[in-house]
């Protein structure tokens, strides 16, 4: 297998020519890109291409991931991407007025415990100074900001991505952020659309990997067969492809499954039965009916005056002690009964 990027030429292009363009005197290409599609489609390896490219075209990378278990702090998702740069030569560029703001968003901007719950106008002067940063940032070279997994980003780092997507940097940003389909919150979407009606975003939806993007991914060092059953097993997600190709043992080859379609299915042997059972005509004979007139005379005679029958009249039935051994018992025809109901002792005797 290989850790090139395969069957995504058309959105390797997107990517380069955003970041191409956003460091362009004109800046006319959209300078945000939103990737989505299901968990192991692929979003988290394009955003690193599209890191390793621009840190290969000499521009600044920051990058942020937000976690499920961190959607209680606020600002999770850009404190991990920008909050090592706040104190950086370039991040001294930042108008002076705006330094405690951005002490409420990045807790290396200012004193420890300067962050919090912020009010409607706290919010948008917070907005603010994260735009100046990126500007500042940006102002020498171009910046790329990767936002990954924004579907277990906290409410506030939303609202902030919001914000940056209504008014942009004026400076060579780009902005790509990835989330899994259907779990985009409702004004992060909105606002994407309406930064692509404008022509500043673009977005695009991973979908799977077709068969030849499969094989080039899994490499000549897989047959075709076997190629064929992963790529039925896996629908085409790459992690999923990749992952059990790791584990070949789950997919059969191609000699097993023949082998394995050919050989009838396996059965548990019997158990041994010491005896066959009873033949119809034994089973039917008067003696052994319940409704003979021996039966009868049994079950209405009182039980001190009847008694067991010989081991030798019994029934015998094969039980199966377990799945791989039987056992013989004999079943009494008839049981007599004690005169309050059940059964009677077998050492009952008749009285004096």
């Amino acid at each position: 297998m290989t850790a090139r990027t395969v069957g995504r030429d058309a959105e390797v292009a997107l990517l380069r020519r955003a970041l191409d363009e956003a460091a362009a005197p004109s800046g006319a290409a959209p300078r945000v890109v939103a990737l989505s599609g299901e968990p192991g489609i692929g979003k988290s390896h394009l955003l690193a291409e599209l890191a390793a490219a621009a840190r290969d075209a000499g521009a600044a990378v920051f990058a942020g991931r937000a976690a499920e278990w961190e959607d209680a702090l606020p600002y999770a998702v850009w404190i991990d991407a920008l909050d090592h740069v706040a104190r950086a030569p370039a991040a001294a560029r930042v108008d002076a007025g705006h330094d405690a703001a951005l002490a409420t968003i990045l807790p290396s901007a200012g004193a420890p415990g300067a962050g919090g719950a912020l009010g409607a106008s706290e919010r948008h002067r917070a907005h603010r100074a994260v735009r100046a940063l990126l500007e500042a940032l940006a102002r020498d070279r171009a910046a790329v900001l990767v936002l990954d997994d924004l579907q277990h980003a906290d409410a506030a780092s939303t609202d902030l991505l919001v914000a940056l997507l209504d008014r942009p940097p004026e400076a060579a940003v780009v902005i790509a952020w990835a989330a899994r389909s259907g779990r985009v919150p409702a004004r992060l979407a909105a606002a994407q659309a309406r930064a692509e009606r404008e022509g500043r975003a673009t977005s695009v939806a991973l979908g799977p990997l077709d068969r030849a993007g499969a094989g080039e991914l899994l490499g000549p060092g897989v047959d075709a067969a076997t190629a064929d059953a992963l790529y039925r097993r896996s629908a085409g997600n790459p992690f999923y492809l990749e992952e059990l190709a790791r584990a070949d043992e789950d997919v059969p080859s191609p000699s097993r499954s023949r082998s394995a379609a050919s050989s009838p299915p396996s059965r548990p042997p019997r158990a041994p039965c010491s005896r066959p059972p009873p033949s119809r005509a034994s089973r039917s004979s008067p003696t052994s009916s319940p409704r003979s007139p021996s039966a009868r005379r049994a079950r209405s005679s009182p039980p001190w005056t009847s008694s067991l029958p010989a081991a030798s009249s019994a029934r015998p039935v094969c039980r199966a002690a377990s799945p791989s051994a039987a056992r013989w018992s004999a079943t009494p025809s008839t049981r007599p009964r004690a005169p309050g109901g059940g059964s009677a002792p077998t050492s009952a005797r008749p009285p004096p």
